[in-house]
C-alpha cells in the first residue's frame, strides 16, 4: 500500500469516528441551511422592491423638474448664479448684491449669494469647467466610491430613499454646490481629509468633522482657514448678508434639505462597516 493510500485510509477512519461521535451535526446542518436560505431570499426581495420603488420616485421627481413648466427652478440655476457672482467679483464688481450689505433685513431673490468667499475654491474653477462636468464629476465620484464600499443590502433602500427625497432632485437639477460636498464626503470614506471641503458650505459644517480624527484633515482645514483669513473683508460682508437674509431660503436650518444628499456616502460607509454574526455583509457588487 502506498503512502497516499494509507493517508486516505486514516482520514476515512477519522471521519467515520467523528460521524459516530456526533451523529446529529449533519442533521442539524441540513435543517438550518435551507431555512436560512429562504429567510435571506425573502428579505432580499423586500429590500429590492423597496429600493426599486424609491429609485423610481427619484427618477420621476427628477424628470418632473425638466418637463413641468411650473417648476420654479431651471436647470443649472445655482451654477449660473455662482458663476455670475464670481465673475463679477473677479472683474472688480461686488460679490454680494448691494441690498445684502445695507445692514437691514432683505428678502432673498435670485442673484443673492449666501456662500462665504471661501467657496471661491470651488467657484473659480467652475468658470472654466465645462458645464456637464459640474454634474458629472461629483455624481460620478460619489457613485464610484459608494460602489467601491460594497454596502450591505439593508443600505440600498435607505440610499434610494435619500435620492427619492424631492429636495435632493431639486439640488441636483439646479446644480447646487451641495453635490460637491456629497462628493467630498464620498472621497472621505476612503481618505478622511477630503471631508474638510464641506466647510465651503458652513451650514453643513457638522459633516466636515467626519474626517477630524485624521491629522491631515487638520492640516487641510488650516489651509482653508488661511484662505478665509486672506479674504477677511468679504467674510465680514458674508456675515452681514446671511444674518439679514429673510425668506424660505434663510436661517440656520435651511440646509436641512441637503442632509439626505450628503448622507448617501455615509450610509454606504456605515453599511460597509456593519457586521452580522461576525461576518461582513455581502456587498452590492459581490
Amino acid at each position: 500500500m502506498t503512502d497516499d493510500a494509507a493517508r486516505q485510509g486514516r482520514l476515512a477512519e477519522i471521519k467515520e469516528m467523528a460521524r459516530r461521535a456526533f451523529p446529529d451535526i449533519g442533521a442539524l446542518r441540513g435543517v438550518w441551511r435551507p431555512k436560512k436560505g429562504i429567510d435571506v431570499s425573502v428579505a432580499d426581495a423586500v429590500l429590492i422592491a423597496v429600493t426599486v420603488a424609491c429609485a423610481g420616485f427619484a427618477v420621476l421627481f427628477f424628470v418632473a423638474q425638466g418637463l413641468s413648466p411650473h417648476m420654479p427652478i431651471f436647470a443649472g440655476q445655482d451654477l449660473t448664479l455662482y458663476r455670475e457672482a464670481t465673475s463679477r467679483w473677479l472683474t472688480g464688481g461686488p460679490y454680494y448684491l448691494p441690498e445684502q450689505l445695507t445692514g437691514e433685513p432683505y428678502e432673498i431673490r435670485f442673484g443673492a449669494v449666501l456662500y462665504p468667499p471661501l467657496a471661491f475654491v470651488l467657484f473659480v474653477p467652475a468658470l472654466i469647467l465645462p458645464s456637464v462636468l459640474w454634474w458629472a464629476i461629483p455624481l460620478g465620484v460619489t457613485s464610484f466610491m459608494v460602489a467601491s464600499l460594497r454596502p450591505a443590502r439593508w443600505t440600498w433602500p435607505l440610499i434610494a430613499l435619500c435620492l427619492a427625497y424631492f429636495p435632493t432632485s431639486q439640488l441636483i437639477w439646479a446644480g447646487n454646490p451641495a453635490m460637491w460636498m456629497m462628493a467630498a464626503l464620498a472621497v472621505a470614506t476612503r481618505w478622511r481629509p477630503a471631508a474638510a471641503f464641506v466647510f465651503l458650505k458652513p451650514s453643513l459644517a457638522p459633516f466636515a468633522f467626519f474626517g477630524a480624527r485624521d491629522r491631515r484633515w487638520w492640516a487641510l482645514t488650516a489651509g482653508l482657514a488661511l484662505v478665509s483669513i486672506a479674504l477677511m473683508p468679504l467674510d465680514l460682508q458674508w456675515l452681514t448678508a446671511v444674518s439679514n437674509a429673510r425668506g424660505d431660503q434663510s436661517g440656520v436650518l435651511y440646509s436641512l434639505r441637503d442632509v439626505p444628499l450628503l448622507s448617501i456616502p455615509l450610509i454606504a460607509w456605515v453599511g460597509r462597516s456593519a457586521l452580522t454574526n461576525g461576518e461582513r455583509h455581502e456587498g452590492l457588487f459581490t
